[in-house]
């Protein structure tokens, strides 16, 4: 039992370090040091829920039960790549400065993006 789960953390562990690092390449592919609105976090949010809802919903289709897929691509992949925490910190850093209506419209945008990305992964999968 203990090594199924100490297997199970490492299986986690290496979809979140491929998450990462798909992340981080996001982030240099679209960094721009004139643009204030943080392009890369929304994309990897999106990205990562149309991913999570393709792989949720084929998942689900194969097998089920099947764990060690939804440790290494849901909890590991998807959590390692989407950014929550850098979203909430960047939404609040816009209120710091005073630009509400650019930390409104990014939540906005975010939510909206987000819970479209799981709608369209989920319905991509289904059409195959």
């Amino acid at each position: 039992m203990y090594f199924k789960k100490a297997v199970n953390f490492i299986w986690v562990g290496i979809g979140s370090a491929a998450g990462s690092m798909l992340r981080y390449g996001i982030s240099v592919l679209l960094v721009s040091k004139t643009n204030l609105f943080p392009w890369a976090t929304l994309c990897a949010n999106f990205l990562g829920c149309l991913i999570f809802g393709i792989i949720y919903n084929w998942l689900s289709l194969q097998n089920p039960e099947n764990q060690l897929y939804k440790l290494l691509l849901l909890t590991g992949f998807c959590g390692g790549f989407t950014t929550f925490s850098t979203f909430a910190a960047e939404t609040i850093l816009f209120f710091k400065l005073g630009s509400y209506s650019l930390g409104v419209l990014y939540v906005l945008l975010s939510l909206i993006l987000c819970f479209l990305g799981i709608w369209a992964g989920s319905k991509l999968i289904v059409l195959r």
